[in-house]
């Protein structure tokens, strides 16, 4: 084997080694993206979720003057009768008990919402904790079952995938080829 060829072969190791440490960076890079958008996606609708609260809260305090305000003017105009205007009174403080009784249960459900949201968070980062050990973990098993250096493991690991890779070309190539064959013979 001459120097140039053997240096030929060291280039490709070296490519390949390149290329594949590039995968495996890209991987993790969109596997941090993924839990990166998990996570904004959670303070987004907790962010939606505090924003309609405040709508909701500032429409009820709205709602209630508005109704206070109905209530004053009936019963100013109506003193005539004061037995109607007590059973409007009741019906309208039912009313707004019923909005109140309805606004308490909508604010438990947001801080449901917003616990439930929290813990998913929560668990985003452990997961993310988790997969960090994971890997690292399988790292080390890898040089301790092969009872190789870290170096050793990753080019052993190199070598299968760059295996793997020729395979995958050439099933695909093999693929290519018999749908231009069908094709043509289609033709």
């Amino acid at each position: 084997m001459t120097l140039l060829a053997s240096m030929d072969w060291i280039a490709a190791g070296a490519g390949l080694a390149a290329g594949l440490a590039i995968g495996y960076g890209w991987k993790l890079w969109r596997e941090r993206a993924r839990c990166r958008a998990a996570a904004g996606k959670a303070d987004e609708i907790l962010c939606s979720a505090q924003q309609k609260a405040a709508a909701m809260c500032e429409e009820a305090r709205t709602e209630m003057a508005r109704l206070r305000r109905e209530t004053e003017t009936a019963l100013a105009e109506e003193k005539k009768t004061l037995e109607e205007s007590r059973q409007r009174l009741v019906e309208r403080e039912k009313l707004v008990n019923d909005q109140l009784t309805g606004m308490a249960r909508r604010e438990e459900l947001l801080q449901r919402e917003q616990a439930e949201l929290s813990r998913q968070r929560a668990e985003l980062a452990k997961r993310e904790h988790r997969l960090d050990e994971l890997e690292l973990t399988r790292r080390q098993r890898l040089a301790e079952i092969a009872n190789l250096t870290e170096e050793e493991a990753r080019a052993r690991l190199l070598e299968e995938v760059e295996k793997q890779s020729r395979k995958d070309a050439a099933d695909l190539s093999r693929h290519i080829l018999d749908e231009a064959r069908a094709e043509a013979e289609t033709e």
